[in-house]
């Protein structure tokens, strides 16, 4: 069986707020802002007409309760859900791979071929030899030693 493993565990720590998000809840939650600041429990609060509500009757001002209880367990799975998804789990799989053995090789070889290739600054047996037949040289050689390739030759030139 394989287990989940997570590729990014670190966002796993904000499921540690999530206590603290119930217990700003718990206290703010259910009361409206007029009785959180006639309580005293924030700083200020700057509104052009804001002393007309502070002398409003109890009764004129609405307290709405908080959202009933199956809002808020809504909420702290689609938190818990959110925080899991950002965590990318995934299950940690062995892929076996199966080694597959060509009989031939199968190489491209890409040559220049500008003016610059018959400059005659390579030598072989003290002759001296263009660099594209140096370069031709190399690839039969190297075809010679591995028999049974397939090649391609790529030739570019200033144009390319």
């Amino acid at each position: 069986m394989t287990d989940i493993t997570f590729a990014q565990p670190y966002w796993g720590w904000l499921l540690m707020l999530l206590p603290l998000w119930w217990i700003l809840h718990r206290r703010f939650g259910g009361q409206n802002l007029l009785e959180i600041v006639k309580n005293g429990r924030t700083g200020h609060f700057r509104h052009p007409f804001f002393h007309v509500f502070l002398g409003a009757k109890k009764s004129a001002v609405k307290i709405l309760g908080g959202p009933p209880w199956w809002l808020r367990l809504l909420q702290n799975v689609m938190v818990v859900v959110g925080v899991l998804a950002l965590m990318q789990p995934g299950r940690e799989q062995v892929v076996q791979q199966v080694e597959t053995v060509h009989a031939r090789h199968q190489l491209a070889f890409v040559v220049e071929s500008s003016v610059t290739m018959t400059l005659p600054d390579y030598s072989s047996d003290d002759a001296p030899v263009s660099r594209m037949d140096a370069v031709r040289g190399a690839l039969e050689a190297l075809m010679k030693r591995l028999d049974q390739g397939r090649y391609g030759l790529v030739l570019y030139g200033e144009q390319a």
